[in-house]
């Protein structure tokens, strides 16, 4: 039997999947079905729902209405017949390329409930000599913002006024805006799991498929070639970007404009696509973006700009499909404390005047419950993508406005999780990409003197340990016995000392003894790579599948890309070589200063 493919390609609500795909698909020789497309052409329809309260013509029928009045058993069989129909659409079809799109989760509002009625087996054909059946899973997701923007209409139509008609009878102005403050951020938290949901049930499919290696969730603020790039190409790869984000943003809100980092990350999603490199970017979605107040850090109801990823591109380049009347990409004024009125059957702005102190507090209060959602979906979708990628590259993690010589929690969480993948059997690449003036703005920072001289004591101690480490690791090959006692010695003094403590545990014999302090120096520049090595890939314990490239600056960077992507593919260059330049990164000075003298 005759074995061919289609790509399945779903997304919760608010997307507009259908323009999505237009965007996918220019230009490729494409045919696509859309299931819920084909569930409001059944002539089905119409008898199923003039048989309830309402009578409907084909012309004003939507999922929404078909959704609310009929019962899930009824959309179950819909369904898989809109699939069938759409399956044998795309069996005939002569096209190369072939999509079959739909939501996984269906929400009936008028009961206020969530449910699937897929089913994995209805996912696959066989019709006469031909089996036709899923190549790839794609999720496309949004931020919630705009897909609430988007549902609005549903939302805050009758909803709101059955809602208003429940909850806010003899309520005051302020006491009415802080109930509608709450229902929204309700509609809010039920669509972060609305599209969790649905990356979960598109897993689960993946799966039973088969298909864990071509699984991929997308959100649509990224460019459109990483995606068609990913659907063309069954063998290109997919890269999750990891890099500091709350630096960046913390900068754009000191000095008003995003720095340089942010035009770094995303022109390397153009440069990476070049060499059928797809990079799947966490700032596609743009969250937890909440001002705070200076004086208390109670939030204040506005959204700080979002990652210039739509700013970046023209709209032709990204899969994103804006709300046609949104004139704000960043939702600046989307929490302001509105109120519903009555006459209007409308939220109202509420007067600046009306907002006291408690007011805001109480506001702040309700904002941490969504803050806290959307806090942990971040690290389930990201967590998620590093799963399912088949590389990490990691990019500027000491980039800090104010110094430190530790990851971003972000990256940090990411990196150790690669680690555990790892460690378990998986094998895929991870490089480190760092610029010269971080690495010396870290080393600065962990070799800073302390405030006092047991704080100093301490960190010298703590260093020489270290160091004492990466010297035993690199003489090793030449004296596989040497234990960290003999290094620290060599470290501290130069030479062997005649001591208890060192020739407690070992006996040395003199020639031996002469060879490892004759060789010593010769280990010290492989020493000081070793250190530094473990510093720029955050102690990883799968050392042999990591790469570190170290350039001066981005331009520097733009060479070393086709390096990097076949260190991704096949691993191997392992780096640009930094090493030959440890001496100057980690300057004998540094460590002068805790008294280690090499």
């Amino acid at each position: 039997m005759e074995e061919e493919k289609y790509i399945l390609v779903v997304a919760p609500s608010g997307l507009y999947l259908d323009r999505t795909i237009k965007k996918i698909i220019n230009g490729l020789n494409a045919e696509v079905a859309d299931v819920e497309a084909g569930i409001k052409k059944n002539p089905e329809i119409v008898e199923a729902l003039n048989n309830m309260d309402d009578v409907y013509t084909k012309d004003t029928i939507d999922m929404g209405l078909i959704l609310s009045n009929l019962p899930r058993s009824k959309i179950k069989s819909l369904w898989e017949a809109s699939v069938k129909n759409c399956l044998e659409s795309l069996a005939n079809s002569k096209k190369s390329l072939k999509i079959l799109s739909m939501h996984l989760m269906y929400n009936c509002k008028k009961r206020n409930e969530f449910y699937s009625v897929v089913n994995a087996q209805s996912l696959t054909l066989e019709k006469r000599d031909v089996k036709l059946s899923p190549s790839a899973i794609i999720v496309l997701i949004d931020d919630i913002y705009d897909v609430y923007e988007k549902l609005r209409g549903i939302l805050e139509g009758t909803h709101l006024r059955d809602y208003a008609f429940r909850q806010l009878k003899g309520l005051s102005v302020a006491e009415n805006a802080l109930r509608i403050s709450q229902w929204k951020i309700q509609n809010l938290i039920e669509l972060l799991y609305w599209r969790y949901f649905e990356t979960i049930l598109a897993e689960n499919l993946a799966h039973q498929f088969g298909l864990e290696k071509r699984y991929f969730v997308f959100a649509v603020k990224q460019g459109k070639e990483a995606l068609r790039n990913l659907v063309a190409n069954p063998g290109a790869l997919d890269i999750y970007l990891s890099h500091p984000v709350r630096d960046a943003r913390k900068l754009k809100n000191k000095i008003g404009s995003w720095p340089a980092f942010t035009s770094e990350v995303e022109e390397l999603q153009t440069l990476f696509i070049q060499h059928s490199v797809s990079l799947l970017c966490p700032t596609a979605i743009d969250e937890l973006r909440f001002n705070q107040n200076e004086q208390d850090s109670t939030y204040t109801g506005i959204l700080d700009s979002r990652w210039p990823s739509t700013e970046s591109k023209s709209p032709e380049d990204l899969l994103y499909v804006p709300f046609e009347n949104n004139t704000d990409l960043n939702y600046t004024s989307f929490f302001k404390l509105e109120y519903y009125d009555k006459g209007k059957e409308a939220l109202v702005p509420l007067p600046d005047e009306s907002i006291g102190e408690n007011l805001k507090t109480i506001h702040s209060n309700i904002l941490q419950v969504l803050i806290n959602t959307i806090e942990k979906q971040i690290a389930s979708r990201d967590f998620l993508l590093v799963n399912y990628s088949k590389g990490v590259l990691v990019y500027r993690p000491y980039y800090f406005t104010d110094p430190r010589f530790s990851f971003s929690s972000g990256v940090d969480k990411e990196v150790k999780l690669w680690d555990d993948i790892i460690r378990i059997g998986e094998k895929k690449y991870i490089a480190f990409v760092h610029f010269e003036n971080d690495v010396e703005e870290m080393l600065n920072e962990k070799f800073k003197l302390e405030i006092n001289e047991e704080l100093n004591t301490k960190k010298s101690r703590e260093i020489l340990a270290e160091l004492a480490d990466s010297l035993q690791l690199v003489m090793t090959s030449d004296f596989p016995n040497i234990s960290k006692e003999i290094t620290r010695t060599l470290l501290e003094e130069g030479k062997l000392v005649d001591t208890p403590e060192i020739f407690e545990t070992q006996v040395i014999p003199p020639n031996i003894k002469t060879q490892i302090e004759r060789s010593y120096s010769n280990f010290l520049k492989p020493m000081k790579a070793e250190y530094l090595k473990k510093l720029l890939i955050n102690s990883v314990k799968s050392e042999e599948l990591t790469a570190v490239w170290i350039v001066s600056d981005f331009n520097d960077l733009k060479k070393e890309i086709p390096s990097i992507t076949s260190f991704l593919s096949i691993g191997d260059p392992k780096g640009n070589g930094w090493e030959k330049n440890v001496d100057k990164l980690l300057s004998n000075g540094l460590l002068h200063q805790f008294g280690i003298d090499l």
